[in-house]
């Protein structure tokens, strides 16, 4: 029951529970923590299954194989984004406790918890058209709380915390967008090589 307090406190008053993740003044949060993660994107998984009405041998087979890969997506992607902010925070000349912005973070997928049930509900009722704005919703919500962990483990003001938060994410997609162009042009230079156009 402590930690369904604990999840719900983070989506309703995320702010003081931010407060407890960096001061510690909480024990035992790393359990709920991670069940914040792995739960949130379980939770995205399944509530996108109901709204798109995946249902017998493919909704299992689906479930099966991305039911344990993403969760360890969802710890990579976290692994790269505690260290990118901590190291940026660094250069910054910040000091902060990366097990407090490890633990935080993972909070930040508590509100994706909510998607399962509501994609239930705008089953029901027929509107999964909404699902879309649901999820973006979430997401404003887990960032929201991703900006508050980052303000109290480096003790930042709020604009410098949001561009810390969003310095990783600028650098992601660069990356992304990076690597999709060399493959891009490899696959390019072998057609043209494959047709006898090289040089």
């Amino acid at each position: 029951m402590r930690a369904a307090g604990i999840l719900a406190g983070i989506i309703f008053s995320p702010a003081r529970l931010a407060s407890l993740v960096v001061t510690r003044r909480e024990p035992g949060l790393a359990a709920p923590a991670f069940f914040s993660l792995a739960g949130g994107v379980l939770s995205l998984l399944l509530g996108l299954m109901v709204v798109q009405g995946a249902s017998g041998a493919s909704a299992r087979s689906l479930f099966s194989t991305l039911g344990f890969l993403l969760p360890l997506l969802g710890l990579f992607v976290l692994l790269c984004k505690v260290a990118m902010v901590h190291v940026f925070a660094g250069l910054w000349g910040q000091r902060g406790d990366v097990r407090s912005l490890w633990v935080g973070l993972s909070f930040s997928w508590a509100p994706f918890l909510l998607l399962l049930p509501f994609s239930l509900v705008l089953r029901v009722t027929g509107l999964s058209g909404l699902y879309a704005l649901a999820l973006l919703a979430v997401m404003g919500m887990g960032w929201r709380i991703e900006v508050l962990i980052i303000k109290e483990v480096y003790r930042l003001a709020t604009g410098r915390a949001v561009a810390l938060f969003v310095l990783p994410l600028v650098l992601t997609v660069a990356l992304v967008l990076a690597v999709l162009l060399a493959l891009a042009a490899l696959i390019s230079s072998l057609v043209l090589a494959g047709l006898g156009l090289v040089l």
